[in-house]
């Protein structure tokens, strides 16, 4: 299955389930508020920086069922707590 993969120093990644696979991939530069550096790789993959918590909705949106936070806690401007209780509300699982 292929998934939506958010990668980078202070990142996080996502991923979506989806039946079907893509040929050529392109990849788009979208503007999500409280999501850094948002590039995203058809259905298939994205790439990002930081979110926030108030982004989550918009990630479960754009069709992703898992976010794998990379940022560590002691980092600044982390909130790890927040984000995931906000992920656990959308019905995101959170790694």
């Amino acid at each position: 299955m292929p998934s939506l993969t958010f990668a980078g120093a202070s990142a996080l990644t996502l991923a979506v389930l989806s039946g079907t696979l893509a040929t050529a991939q392109e990849v788009t530069r979208p503007s999500v508020p409280g999501i850094r550096n948002l590039a995203r790789l058809e259905t298939t993959i994205a790439c990002a920086g930081a979110i926030t918590p108030e982004s989550v909705p918009a990630i479960k949106q754009m069709g992703f069922v898992s976010i794998i936070n990379l940022r560590l806690a002691n980092e600044s401007g982390a909130e790890i707590d927040r984000e995931m209780g906000a992920a656990k509300a959308a019905g995101l699982r959170y790694f």
